[in-house]
């Protein structure tokens, strides 16, 4: 088939219809053609990035099922890092919302907003409003981190926390240095010179 006898067809990259000039053409333009796959990639790049994200949900709600105990309607998680307790007063819940409760609900399973990828102390709340742990306490691992800059409480408890570990680091780092250091000025190795 001639170029000239082939139909107008619509451009898979928008829509704009155009005439082809051979029978395996599916876009109108190369801009067009590389703007719709770096597009095809992004979606594939998100749907992955979802999909991890439900399973790392679905793990984390399926490990909160099995701990809870009888009579509990809620949790609080315990942020050692931070030494306070989850969720923070006065801070919106994941779904946008107001806090209603001082405690994550069990009915459905309400998913914290993390600020760190860690290990969290559970104390479950109970409906005449008491929090326990259970005995020996156990906690949970949390394997996501939100972005908490646009939350005044955890963002500067963040920043004091990333302080502390990068003085730790540097501590580190300089006992390293002076360690290796004292080693190669052994006077026991200068001796047998």
């Amino acid at each position: 088939m001639k170029a000239s006898e082939l139909p107008p067809i619509q451009c898979e990259g928008c829509p704009r219809n155009f005439l082809p000039t051979t029978a395996r053409q599916r876009f109108h333009s190369r801009t067009c053609q590389r703007n719709a796959i770096a597009k095809r990639k992004l979606m594939r790049v998100r749907t992955q990035a979802e999909q991890t994200v439900r399973d790392v949900y679905n793990s984390y709600t399926e490990e909160i099922y099995k701990m809870k105990p009888k009579g509990a309607i809620g949790y609080r998680l315990y942020c050692g890092e931070f030494n306070l307790f989850l969720p923070v007063s006065n801070s919106k819940r994941r779904n946008g919302e107001d806090q209603t409760t001082h405690h994550f609900s069990l009915q459905p399973i309400e998913i914290p907003i993390s600020p760190l990828i860690t290990e969290y102390g559970i104390h479950w709340v109970f409906r005449d409003g008491s929090a326990r742990t259970d005995d020996p306490p156990r906690g949970i691992r949390l394997s996501w981190a939100d972005d908490c800059s646009n939350r005044k409480l955890l963002a500067g408890h963040l920043k004091e926390y990333r302080a502390r570990m990068a003085a730790k680091a540097l501590r580190a780092w300089q006992a390293y240095e002076a360690k290796q250091l004292n080693e190669g000025s052994d006077p026991d190795e200068n001796e047998g010179e």
